[in-house]
């Protein structure tokens, strides 16, 4: 697992200037290491650079952000998944990252950002990398754990039974059938 990290760093260590794609992947290799605070200085100086892809400007600030919450600190990862709409309209994860967020603190806010990513586009043809889950799974299955907390069972079912018409085996459905019904 440390493999490309040490080719990375040997790389560094012998002088080489890493060219923006370079320091994109070396910022992940330090993330998927657990090497969080150096991912998010190494990310942001990324995010400094020039002739950026844009998909992974994005991926960068959901990094940087996973970063955060991995140390503990919620606030910038929050910060910084608002600020990543400044590159680009929100898509599906960061919306679904910002209502998960606010799962514990104010659900009516993590309501919103999960019916967000329900109408967001999917990015196929921007060269980015969806996962589809974002798109419908996730946000209806939240949805239906947020309504069941907030005592809408009528709602609660209605989102559950919209996840399970998209995953009917999905181990969270099965789940949730214990309480919903």
């Amino acid at each position: 697992p440390k493999r490309n990290l040490k080719i990375y760093k040997k790389k560094i260590k012998e002088g080489a200037i890493l060219s923006s794609r370079e320091t994109f992947y070396f910022a992940r290799e330090l993330f998927y290491n657990a090497q969080y605070k150096n991912c998010i200085q190494t990310m942001k100086r990324y995010l400094k650079m020039d002739n950026l892809f844009l998909p992974n400007v994005v991926d960068a600030h959901e990094i940087i952000s996973d970063c955060y919450i991995f140390l503990g600190d919620n606030k910038n990862a929050l910060k910084i998944l608002l600020d990543s709409m400044n590159f680009s309209s929100p898509n599906a994860e960061v919306c679904c990252r910002l209502g998960e967020l606010f799962m514990q603190q104010n659900l009516d806010e993590a309501k919103f950002w999960f019916k967000c990513a329900l109408m967001c586009e999917k990015e196929h043809e921007k060269g980015a990398f969806v996962e589809d889950a974002y798109y419908d799974f996730i946000p209806y299955i939240q949805l239906s754990v947020i309504c069941y907390m907030q005592n809408n069972l009528e709602l609660s079912r209605f989102y559950h039974e919209k996840a399970k018409q998209i995953n009917p085996n999905h181990q969270s459905i099965q789940h949730n059938e214990k309480f919903l019904y």
